[in-house]
């Protein structure tokens, strides 16, 4: 809903440390999600596969020795446990952007129409 007044204060991370498995694991798999319930589907599809894929990689090179990147979101343990949440929550996920998307089609044919003119009572 577009409410052009509206303000929202917002304090990143006001609860946890950044540097923290559990923010690791809420970020990385509410991006998933976002990304799963609002982006355009190829985008979307493309870069939740690309998450595993990904995990795999960093799996491999830290099990050979290679360098990995530091910090909580490349650990091999937090990205398997957000795949299990996202798994888990996808069924909800793609409801929600069915959801979403039903009412954006709503909400643009409201608007072409209140742009047109035609008011709800002349259809």
């Amino acid at each position: 809903m577009y409410a052009p007044a509206a303000v929202a204060c917002h304090a990143h991370s006001a609860s946890t440390d950044q540097a923290s498995d559990l923010f690791a694991f809420q970020n990385e798999r509410n991006r998933l999600l976002t990304l799963t319930r609002c982006a355009p589907a190829g985008f979307a599809f493309r870069q939740v596969l690309r998450f595993p894929l990904t995990t795999a990689s960093i799996s491999v090179r830290r099990a050979s020795g290679g360098p990995t990147p530091p910090g909580a979101h490349f650990r091999t343990g937090v990205r398997l446990r957000v795949l299990g949440s996202y798994l888990r929550l996808l069924p909800w996920a793609l409801r929600s952007r069915r959801r979403i998307g039903r009412m954006s089609t709503v909400h643009r044919r409201r608007v072409l129409r209140e742009w047109a003119g035609v008011a709800e009572r002349d259809r």
